[in-house]
């Protein structure tokens, strides 16, 4: 009844909720199938899921995974190094410039997260947070 009153109507959001009802249903018993069989389910319903993302929620979730933000954090590293070496080395003069600029923001943005994990470390005193971050470094 479901399959027909799905098909015929052509509505795909409805013939997925049925599908993961039908799946659910079928996990619960879980008498009848095997560890595999539930795995698999468990993995359908889960791809179904990420399906219904739009293109934008998806690539949020991309970006907040664990491996972009450490490649992000490596990449970042690496260009304030490079900048700062060749500031300090090649173009350090009276003048400031752009590029110097930019460091500058960059070092004072480190600062100030530094700053926002002191804070929010969940440490009542003033003086124990800070003895708590220095040991943590």
């Amino acid at each position: 009844k479901d399959e027909e009153e799905v098909t015929g109507g052509g509505n795909i959001t409805r013939m997925i909720v049925v599908m993961e009802d039908e799946e659910k249903r079928r996990l619960k018993q879980g008498n009848d199938l095997t560890p595999e069989q539930q795995k698999d389910v468990k993995d359908e319903i889960a791809r179904k899921q990420s399906a219904e993302l739009s293109y934008w929620q998806k690539v949020g979730a991309f970006t907040r995974s664990p491996l972009m933000i450490f490649t992000s954090h490596c990449v970042a590293s690496l260009i304030f190094v490079t900048l700062f070496s060749y500031i300090v080395r090649m173009n350090f003069h009276r003048k400031i410039t752009g590029w110097e600029i930019v460091l500058i923001f960059w070092v004072f943005t480190l600062v100030l997260e530094e700053v926002r994990q002191i804070k929010d470390s969940g440490i009542p005193t003033l003086r124990r947070k800070l003895i708590s971050w220095i040991g943590s470094t």
